[in-house]
């Protein structure tokens, strides 16, 4: 289920096919499909030749969609390395490395003896590279992380 605007709901809250529930207060409105087919739905056409459509797969409400390039998408990756921060990797050494790829270039950020630091240094490099495209790291409860001090 992903969350939606209520008129979208409403739209698609008889279809057979779809599954659509609300909330007991009916301020939040879901309906079941596959994502990209459903943030098509809701931004009312295809994107354009080379775009694609920007959503959180969690929230399909059209504040939450915009078209963007291919390049642009992939900077929502998440870590896939041997960390939980997105951009930050262990090395052999034990500190944790930076690195950031812009344009199919990886730009290294350094190394740091705490994870969280270097986690923090990758935001500042993604942040000033991909702009608003930027998937920054935050902790647990969605809070931008923030460094003790930065120990390089």
């Amino acid at each position: 289920m992903t969350k939606v605007d209520q008129n979208i709901y409403e739209r698609f809250k008889h279809n057979t096919i779809l599954r659509c529930s609300s909330s007991k207060d009916d301020s939040r409105f879901y309906v079941s499909i596959g994502n990209d087919r459903l943030s098509h739905l809701v931004f009312g056409k295809e994107p354009s030749g080379g775009y694609v459509i920007d959503h959180d797969p969690l929230d399909n409400t059209l504040p939450n969609l915009r078209e963007i390039t291919h390049q642009q998408n992939s900077f929502n990756r998440v870590s896939s390395g041997n960390s939980i921060w997105k951009n930050v990797h262990k090395k052999l050494s034990g500190k944790y490395g930076v690195v950031v790829e812009i344009g199919g270039k990886q730009i290294s950020g350094g190394c740091f003896v705490e994870e969280l630091n270097a986690a923090c240094h990758a935001n500042l490099l993604i942040k000033d590279h991909h702009g608003e495209f930027a998937n920054l790291n935050k902790d647990a409860n969605g809070e931008l992380c923030k460094p003790e001090s930065y120990d390089v």
